[in-house]
């Protein structure tokens, strides 16, 4: 049994502490994989320095004309499709994309490449060419060595088109991603973006038993891996006694707003467009919180959204600026005593904002939309509807236990990296799943071996043991009814 990690970028015991404890210990063995083209993963969508390694790559795209690659493949496969995110990451940290509303639309982006960034689009395209063309030869000679590719995100040129190479030579793929508490993480057989695949988008089951004490302790110990929290003095935002709305924005160019199902690209364009409606069609305070470190973040260089709304507000006219205030490092939850709501695109802020029985209005395809406890919308009209119709915008019973629902819902989804029991049965039974839903439970994989080596190695009788052998659906059935007897 051998693991190949995509890169050592983000896979190590620091970042996956259980991961590798278990490994080692089961004494699986793994690799982490490199080559000549490893300073390309790194690139971001920046390929300038990388000029001669991408030359044979551009040659061949530059030999049709650029608009043929927006429908036409390789070998079968869209270039585009692979390149698409990467591309992006560089071009929304340009002005004609933040501030724009551009429709997401595979044609619309990628004729506004053509026009705009045509530079971008080449070498993304070469990228991808690169990399398919590496990762087959690869995997054709070493796929006898490896079983499992671990990525990490899967938003990147590189990432995209291993997973689809490894599938295509029978390797499974995980793509693990971290969830807001920082402590937390996703882990899913796919070979799809984490963004674009969210297993927490599907419903929650009904029959989950909620767990109070575990989904506060989630919250309570969680810790934003990429925000410290600041101690400041207390400030008041607005003297007035109107409601306030608190507008929480995410960073620009987050693949979590690029590889959305959302209708349109250009976040600044959106909170543009939100605060003025909203000034001028409800009597709301606005109250903005911006991503303290957004200038740090690839390919921004400078806190693009905080100056764009700080230069908007002091725009307004003189009657609607003490309306709005925007900061990027006054502490969220000292921001929510002030706030009456909180609205967003996407971000996971938003749980937090819940867990302080806030209401939250979320984009309507955010992945934990239409779950019973936010309210949604699809346009700047429908969030001034709602701010102007709910008398009261206020957590009801109903939803806050919807919401705690969703959340020990998305608690067993997760994968604890401060736990020693891994909560892995979700992805036991998704491991389960042939290509074609063959049964494929009773062979053995990295995440029986995972999932039986934490929960029951060392700890079930004989007679059980051989039962799990025998027949682990029967298995993990009996175990869930006696659960629910138990509990009763």
């Amino acid at each position: 049994m051998s693991i190949l990690f995509i890169d050592n970028i983000n896979f190590h015991s620091k970042n996956f502490p259980e991961l590798f404890r278990t490994i080692n210990m089961c004494n699986y063995t793994y690799r982490y994989h490199f080559s000549k083209y490893d300073k390309l993963k790194t690139a971001y969508g920046n390929y300038k320095s990388h000029a001669r390694q991408l030359s044979k790559y551009k040659n061949k795209i530059n030999k049709q004309p650029l608009s043929y690659w927006l429908d036409n493949d390789i070998d079968g496969l869209n270039l585009f499709s692979f390149a698409k995110a990467e591309v992006l990451l560089r071009a929304i940290s340009k002005k004609a994309w933040y501030d724009q509303c551009t429709d997401n639309n595979d044609t619309i982006v990628f004729q506004k490449l053509l026009k705009s960034d045509a530079d971008l689009l080449v070498d993304g395209l070469a990228a991808a060419c690169l990399w398919l063309e590496y990762w087959e030869e690869f995997f054709k000679k070493n796929h006898a060595k490896y079983k499992y590719l671990f990525i990490f995100s899967n938003s990147y040129i590189y990432t995209k088109t291993a997973a689809l190479m490894a599938d295509r030579f029978d390797i499974t793929v995980y793509v693990m991603e971290h969830f807001f508490t920082g402590k937390d993480y996703y882990i899913e057989q796919t070979t799809q973006s984490i963004q674009s695949a969210n297993p927490l988008s599907l419903p929650v089951p009904e029959d989950t038993k909620i767990n109070e004490i575990q989904v506060n302790r989630m919250f309570v110990d969680s810790q934003n891996r990429n925000v410290k929290k600041e101690n400041m003095a207390y400030r008041s935002f607005f003297d007035n006694k109107s409601k306030t709305v608190l507008l929480v924005c995410q960073v620009s160019n987050d693949f979590s707003l690029i590889e959305s199902h959302a209708d349109s690209l250009g976040s600044i364009y959106f909170y543009k467009s939100a605060i003025k409606e909203i000034l001028e069609k409800t009597t709301y305070n606005i109250l903005i919180k911006t991503h303290p470190y957004e200038a740090r973040k690839l390919a921004l260089k400078d806190k693009i959204t905080y100056n764009e709304l700080t230069n908007y507000r002091i725009n307004l006219p003189d009657h609607l600026v003490s309306r709005v205030e925007i900061t990027d490092r006054y502490p969220f939850e000292a921001m929510l005593k002030q706030s009456d709501c909180v609205l967003s695109l996407c971000s996971q802020a938003g749980l937090e904002a819940l867990w302080h029985k806030k209401p939250v209005l979320i984009h309507k395809n955010a992945f934990y939309s239409s779950k019973g406890f936010t309210k949604e919308f699809s346009s700047v009209d429908d969030i001034v509807n709602i701010l102007n119709t709910s008398e009261r915008l206020a957590l009801s019973d109903t939803e806050n236990k919807a919401f705690y629902a969703f959340m020990t819902h998305a608690k067993n989804l997760l994968y604890s990296a401060q736990t020693a029991e891994l909560k892995f049965l979700p992805l036991f039974e998704n491991a389960a799943v042939g290509k074609r839903g063959e049964n494929l439970l009773g062979k053995a994989s990295f995440l029986n071996s995972f999932y039986v080596y934490r929960k029951i190695s060392y700890i079930l009788p004989t007679r059980k043991i051989k039962k799990l052998l025998k027949d682990p659906r029967g298995f993990f059935r009996d175990a869930h009814l006696n659960k629910k007897k138990n509990a009763s």
